[in-house]
């Protein structure tokens, strides 16, 4: 589905459960460089992406700019990136020299190697990314004001980073365990539970039958 790659909390999921998606789309490695409005939207994204990895959500909080009702999703995609870490952590103690289901994407580092590797839209006061966050110059500012690129995303994207974090504090105990092989054998299994998950949240309600 083209939403799949609009979002960078899809990129979160993508990581986590192996969701099928588009083909991700990178700078051509002879793009041109930045213009020095794209570069400093870039820079604020990165910055943005960065903060996500810190203990806490307020740094992340304090460089968000959207709505309040935004703001609580950037505490939940917080959370979600924390969860994912010691998802990493606990494959990378388990199987040292596997791929430690895909680690480096789940950090906020590798989040924010991804937006190096994007190529930057601007639309007039307006920047955004294939899978990353939503920017608007204010007072010749960059700042973000959307984790979401496509507002169509909100909506389906809603309580699915608690998902994340449902699925994943179910999964590391089994890791720690030995429930599960090899990493691969736990990506797969953590990708089956996340992608049932995704179902049943896009899954329409059943039909009625009209009175009669």
């Amino acid at each position: 589905m083209r939403s799949y790659r609009l979002s960078l909390c899809i990129t979160l999921l993508i990581a986590a459960a192996a969701v099928p998606a588009a083909a991700q789309q990178t700078r051509p490695a002879t793009a041109a460089a930045d213009s020095p409005d794209e570069a400093a939207a870039r820079a604020v994204a990165k910055a943005f992406v960065s903060a996500l990895g810190e203990e806490d959500s307020a740094k992340a909080k304090a460089l968000f700019h959207g709505s309040a009702e935004d703001a609580k999703s950037v505490d939940q995609m917080h959370a979600a990136i924390k969860a994912l870490a010691r998802l990493a952590a606990a494959a990378k103690k388990k199987w040292p020299d596997s791929k430690n289901l895909r680690a480096e994407d789940m950090t906020s580092a590798g989040m924010s190697a991804k937006l190096d590797q994007q190529p930057i839209h601007l639309t007039g006061d307006e920047a955004t990314f294939p899978d990353g966050p939503r920017l608007k110059k204010k007072d010749g500012k960059w700042q973000v004001i959307d984790l979401y690129p496509d507002p169509q995303v909100k909506p389906m994207m809603s309580g699915m980073f608690g998902q994340v974090v449902s699925v994943v504090e179910e999964t590391v105990p089994e890791i720690e365990h030995g429930k599960y092989a090899s990493a691969e054998e736990a990506e797969k299994a953590l990708g089956a539970k996340m992608k049932k998950r995704m179902q049943e949240k896009m899954a329409l309600p059943p039909a009625t039958k009209p009175a009669k």
